[in-house]
């Protein structure tokens, strides 16, 4: 499928390209520019949800539990253009990218590619070391991780509008044994069921599986494939959102 046969679709549907890419979870910047140019479609999973939505076949909507959040920037990155910062105090902050919320279903299924970062926001976060981390923020929606059943699971509590700020786990170290007993809770990307905020309570090694729980006893514990799983973050901090 081309840009140009794209187009044509999507005008006999009487679709703007907005509604297009609302529809199949992708920026919209992507449409227009596969159109503009004609070319085919590289991505396997752009390819699929297009072919998907002109057959009308179901395309599951993901999860999204966690939503990037944008704040302000007071510790002067965006002038200065540096990543790191350090404060009078000799603390470092560093300059963590924001997914826009406009683009929040894109981001399962673009998060790898360059261009899907051009001009994005950025948020503020202390780190102990200028180790090159990635991090990124995200503001925590649903109930899924609430109990409030005794003063001791509501202080594990995330509640909604909660920012969570998640270190990524490199895939590498997915093999060995996950150190749940180190974190309390985690962003999960699945390229599919999309975003959650969890708990990790077994890693099965050997079979490449994880199981995810909430603190919500009205969700189901799942079992999830690390194979269909693009990106795991450690939850390393949670804040109020002051916003």
């Amino acid at each position: 499928m081309n840009g140009y046969k794209i187009k044509e679709l999507r005008i006999s549907k009487g679709l703007s390209q907005q509604a297009l890419a609302d529809a199949i979870g992708f920026p919209k910047g992507t449409i227009g520019r596969i159109e503009a140019s004609g070319e085919e479609i590289k991505k396997i999973d752009l390819h699929n949800a297009l072919v998907k939505y002109f057959n009308n076949e179901p395309i599951e909507t993901p999860r999204l539990e966690a939503v990037p959040l944008r704040l302000a920037d007071p510790f002067g990155f965006e002038s200065t253009g540096d990543k790191i910062y350090t404060l009078a105090d000799g603390s470092l902050m560093m300059e963590v990218p924001i997914i826009p919320i406009r683009a929040q279903a894109g981001y399962v299924h673009n998060y790898q590619y360059p261009e899907f970062y051009e001009d994005l926001a950025t948020i503020p976060v202390m780190i102990d070391t200028k180790a090159f981390s990635t991090y990124m923020a995200f503001e925590v929606k649903g109930d899924s991780m609430v109990d409030v059943s005794s003063i001791e699971m509501a202080e594990k509590s995330i509640f909604p509008g909660r920012i969570a700020v998640g270190r990524l786990l490199d895939k590498s170290k997915w093999r060995y044994k996950l150190h749940t007993h180190n974190y309390d809770s985690w962003i999960i990307v699945h390229r599919e069921k999309g975003i959650v905020c969890k708990e990790i309570i077994n890693h099965d090694v050997d079979q490449g599986m994880i199981t995810i729980h909430s603190l919500n006893p009205e969700y189901k514990d799942e079992v999830w494939d690390l194979n269909e799983v693009d990106q795991i973050f450690s939850i390393v901090k949670i804040e109020q959102n002051k916003r």
